[in-house]
C-alpha cells in the first residue's frame, strides 16, 4: 500500500517535466487568440483577458487589434512563460 501523501511515480515524473514549448506554440498557433496558450502556462488572468478580446472581437471589431498585437509578442514571451512556471 502507497502513502497517500506520497505522488505517485508517473506524477512526479510529469510535473518536473514541466510544460512543453512546443505545446505552448502549437497551442498559441491554433487556439491563441483564446488564451489558451496562457492557460497552459499558468497564466489564468492573461488568459481570461485574451478570450474576452476575441469574444468581444466577434461583436466589434475594435478589441481584434490590440488582441493581435499582444499575440504577436506573445511569441517572444512564451519561453520567458514557460521558464517561469518551472
Amino acid at each position: 500500500m502507497t502513502d497517500a501523501s506520497q505522488p505517485s511515480p508517473g506524477a512526479a515524473a510529469l510535473h518536473a517535466e514541466g510544460k512543453s514549448k512546443l505545446v505552448a506554440y502549437l497551442l498559441w498557433f491554433f487556439l491563441g487568440g483564446f488564451g489558451v496558450h496562457r492557460f497552459y502556462l499558468g497564466r489564468i488572468k492573461t488568459g481570461i483577458a485574451q478570450a474576452l478580446l476575441a469574444v468581444s472581437g466577434m461583436f466589434l471589431l475594435v478589441p481584434l487589434i490590440p488582441l493581435l498585437i499582444w499575440l504577436i509578442a506573445d511569441i517572444f514571451l512564451i519561453p520567458k512563460m514557460i521558464d517561469s512556471a518551472e
